[in-house]
């Protein structure tokens, strides 16, 4: 995979244009060199990073290799943004874009929207936090939102395929780092907000702004759902046009009700402006409930059949990683779930709760990430936990143990009793599979999909399914 224009050398080919990101590990004008190497003719450097070094480096090859120019930008991100975009001739003009942001839900939500469309007869791609798509061909995500050089390259694919609409997950940091600048939205969907990300956005306010912003980008007219009745979310109503909320209040023209429900199933009924539908599906939990009614909303504002939602949404049997369960030998389940914040922890866990002899919770916290949601992880696990063991979930370069420490700090001694530090996850995933038995239920939440474990500045394999599936799982 190459592109015309990009901020990483491995996509840099002959007559490419490298643009240099001071990200947050690494510089990348330390890379410029390779990037020439690579066959790069242009350099694009952030004003405040451009050197003497570096002209140097350019002239030199100017005028002996491959005529490489140098320009300088006022911000990297958004040269990269715009470079990429013109590179591929604009795509996203040419397509139909629909976004969900929020701070849990995305990943689920995007995926029953790009199967109500495929079961509508739409050509459609998506762009998820764990997996691309486009056709039959499928790779792996390494960001909720890509950055731009492959986002516009995506996009241009999904052109030359002639795909329809593009499904995609939008994070607020995918603004914040100018990911998105340029493509504007024919639907969104604002699942849900709390607060989170605090290693990137000082206030909850900030935070909110980020989001709002990515609203900014609909086009007039466009729908937009806003499937939750936070009270933050009520002040869109009065800022954007075409808004319409999708809940569990009675008084809306989208309306879901749990009719029935089991441990792994549940019966929904749907309301649409006073007409009701009811669907059988896999995805269990209120919160699922609200992440569906959202995505029906959008599907039916954009004139997609009740039908068509329906059926893809009852055939639909999860995201890979999310809610993801395995029967042991013993007949207890091992659930995976990508949950990561104390909202997400609250609501699949009070839901396992209910349905668990005993709930086991093996999670962590992630290294360099917002350290205030710690202590809140620990108290929501240990209201609903039976036994709670800690270990690492991409502690990165923070003493794994000092992490665990956070976790606890809010806890009672009654809460501590409760807990077990394992910091190799695999080994606490194996101890709690074997000490299960009949009835009882393991979360082992946090990475979700994910396949590695970054620790330091390696990436060793790890993978919370297949550490399960091979612990002698039906």
């Amino acid at each position: 995979m190459k592109f015309h224009v990009s901020s990483h050398t491995d996509y840099i080919t002959v007559g490419s244009t490298y643009v240099a990101i001071v990200g947050e590990s690494c510089n990348g004008t330390q890379f410029i060199s390779q990037a020439i190497e690579n066959g790069a003719t242009k350099i694009v450097v952030q004003e405040d990073q451009l050197t003497s070094e570096i002209k140097e480096l350019c002239i030199k090859n100017k005028l002996n290799l491959s005529k490489v120019e140098c320009i300088s930008v006022p911000n990297a991100r958004i040269a990269l943004a715009e470079l990429s975009a013109q590179a591929y001739d604009y795509p996203a003009k040419k397509l139909k874009i629909l976004g969900v942001t929020g701070t849990d839900g995305k990943t689920s939500s995007v995926y029953l929207l790009y199967l109500i469309l495929k079961q509508a007869g739409k050509r459609v791609a998506l762009l998820s936090g764990v997996e691309n798509i486009i056709g039959d061909y499928k790779e792996k995500a390494s960001l909720t939102t890509p950055k731009p050089d492959y986002m516009q390259y995506f996009l241009d694919q999904c052109v030359q395929q002639d795909i329809e609409y593009v499904v995609m997950e939008v994070s607020a940091q995918a603004t914040t780092l100018h990911r998105i600048d340029g493509i504007e939205f024919d639907g969104l969907i604002f699942t849900n907000f709390a607060a989170e990300h605090g290693e990137c956005y000082q206030t909850i306010d900030d935070y909110f702004a980020a989001k709002v912003s990515i609203l900014k980008l609909k086009k007039m007219g466009a729908p937009l759902i806003v499937s939750s009745n936070h009270c933050r979310l009520r002040e869109i109503q009065e800022n954007f046009d075409n808004v319409f909320v999708a809940g569990s209040s009675y008084d809306l023209a989208y309306f879901v009700e749990i009719a029935q429900q089991t441990a792994w199933k549940q019966l929904l009924d749907i309301n649409i402006e006073g007409k009701h539908h009811f669907i059988e599906t896999e995805l269990v939990g209120e919160y699922n409930a609200s992440n569906i009614i959202g995505v029906v909303a959008l599907a039916d504002k954009l004139g997609m059949a009740i039908e068509d939602s329906i059926q893809a949404i009852e055939g639909f049997t999860g995201v890979l990683g999310r809610l993801e369960k395995f029967q042991l030998l013993s007949g207890a389940y091992a659930i995976v779930d990508y949950a990561h914040t104390p909202q997400a922890f609250e609501a699949i866990l009070s839901r396992l709760k209910k349905y668990a002899k005993n709930l086991t919770v093996i999670f962590g916290a992630a290294g360099g990430k917002d350290p205030k949601k710690r202590p809140k992880m620990g108290v929501s696990a240990a209201c609903y936990a039976d036994t709670i063991i800690l270990t690492n979930d991409n502690p990165k370069f923070e003493d794994p143990e000092e992490i665990m420490d956070d976790i606890i700090a809010d806890l009672s001694i009654a809460d501590v009793i409760k807990i077990k530090r394992m910091p190799d996850r695999a080994d606490a995933i194996a101890y709690a599979c074997n000490h299960a038995q009949y009835g009882d239920i393991i979360a082992i939440l946090g990475k979700g999909a994910e396949t590695v474990q970054l620790c330091g500045n390696q990436r060793l394999p790890h993978s919370d399914l297949n550490v399960v599936q091979k612990l002698s799982c039906k």
